[in-house]
């Protein structure tokens, strides 16, 4: 047996089992985790508990450290950055280039 939480990320609906290292997490509390696109903050959608060892996938990411205000101001910002370079592409999209009176990226054949 394991000792692991279950940890959603943003806008996902699957919960993925992590390692402790010696912590106690609640659940709702949000916790930074090491992924493979870097540093995530995900939520405690189950507190610690027991699972068999064939029921992981190994091996395991560890929980770092329970997220601080620090880590969910810079979460934010990150998510409000994103936002702005998001609209801003789909605003390029929109708008009508010189040569091209149906908008776009204004390719010519």
């Amino acid at each position: 047996m394991i000792e692991v939480i279950s940890v959603r990320f943003r806008g996902g609906c699957k919960s993925y089992f992590l390692i402790l290292r010696g912590l106690s997490v609640p659940e709702g509390e949000q916790v930074v985790v090491e992924t493979a696109q870097g540093a995530e903050i995900g939520t405690c959608v189950r507190t610690n508990h027991a699972v068999e060892d064939h029921a992981v996938i190994q091996p395991l990411r560890p929980v770092r450290r329970i997220a601080g205000e620090e880590d969910k101001r810079t979460a934010e910002k990150n998510r409000q950055q994103g936002k702005r370079s998001h609209d801003c592409v789909r605003e390029e999209d929109r708008g009508p280039q010189a040569g091209n009176e149906a908008g776009g990226r204004g390719m010519q054949f």
